[in-house]
């Protein structure tokens, strides 16, 4: 069974990129496709702040990136790049994730 990743960019709820992974979960198990869904706005800000890479609360976000055969991405776009709590968390991934 593939297993997709979802990751929530946006820093509010309820925001326009949340329709497009309601959407893409939706669509995908209706395929039969296993999904997951991780919020960035979720993780702990002082984790992502200080770059506490070897943080527990982020094992788990760690461990569905790496269990995923594929990820989607949405995020709202700000001044023509992603959300800077995205770009955080994709900093503190292994350089191979």
């Amino acid at each position: 069974m593939t297993n997709i990743l979802l990751i929530n960019g946006s820093k509010s709820a309820p925001s326009k990129s949340q329709g497009i992974w309601e959407y893409a979960i939706m669509a995908l198990a209706e395929q039969g496709v296993k999904t997951a869904l991780l919020s960035v706005r979720d993780l702990p800000a002082e984790d992502l702040v200080f770059w506490k890479y070897n943080s527990p609360n982020l094992e788990q976000p760690k461990a569905l990136l790496t269990d995923a055969q594929a990820v989607i991405i949405a995020t709202p776009i700000y001044k023509a790049s992603s959300t800077g709590l995205l770009k955080t968390f994709l900093d503190l991934l292994p350089q191979k994730a």
